[in-house]
């Protein structure tokens, strides 16, 4: 089995404080460097496997990024794609629609803030749209083609910061465009591109594991 390193929590940053919930801290190096990255630029991509918390660290930072009046709210959006599999209709309105697909950053918001305003909103309906004195997350952009990057991007108003997360390992469309758009922004001042490593995962030991495993199945 791979050895993940265990970092002193002492030595990876403050922990946030929770207004409601639980506090957060970072649950290692790396977490903490991506912390620092976001702080550090406008615009973020966090590329990496599955279960090395991309999310709930960008998440994490978003909310108190928020409750310190940096930003007004976060915007949630992301490619709605299922992994191949057909949903079928969902019912109710849009929000309701794409809720279950925002999950992943609700759940974490509900256990470090529920009083933070969080606004979802579809990547197809951000054209024409600007977003101002934001704290804007895209996750899952691994599903997300070049054109639809360059909307997501061009999104980006006055006092607002944008992170890009994704995982181009599980992409499940032919196109994606993550990979190439991180690339060409590495050495642009004010973007930030941080790549986490399976070394990295804290959802489950056996995570990394696996994945080496299923490297090259097809």
């Amino acid at each position: 089995m791979r050895k993940r390193s265990k970092v002193d929590p002492q030595d990876t940053g403050e922990f946030v404080p929770a207004a409601r919930g639980r506090q957060w801290k970072p649950k290692n190096a790396a977490q903490s460097r991506l912390w620092d990255t976001i702080t550090a630029n406008t615009v973020t991509f966090v590329l990496g496997p599955a279960g090395t918390a991309k999310t709930h660290t960008s998440m994490a930072w978003a909310l108190d990024a928020v409750r310190r009046s940096q930003y007004e709210r976060i915007v949630l959006t992301r490619p709605i794609v299922t992994a191949t599999e057909d949903l079928g209709f969902l019912p109710g309105d849009i929000t309701s629609k794409i809720s279950p697909f925002h999950r992943p950053q609700t759940e974490i918001a509900g256990k470090i803030d529920k009083t933070i305003p969080i606004e979802m909103v579809p990547l197809a309906f951000l054209r024409g749209v600007t977003l101002e004195d934001s704290i804007c997350i895209g996750d899952e952009f691994q599903n997300a083609t070049a054109n639809q990057l360059r909307l997501y991007l061009s999104r980006l108003g006055g006092g607002s910061k944008m992170v890009v997360c994704g995982d181009t390992a599980q992409s499940d469309i032919h196109s994606s465009g993550l990979y190439a758009v991180a690339k060409a922004m590495i050495g642009l001042e004010d973007v930030g591109v941080f790549e986490f490593t399976d070394d990295d995962i804290v959802r489950h030991p056996l995570i990394g594991s696996m994945l080496n495993r299923i490297e090259g199945v097809h």
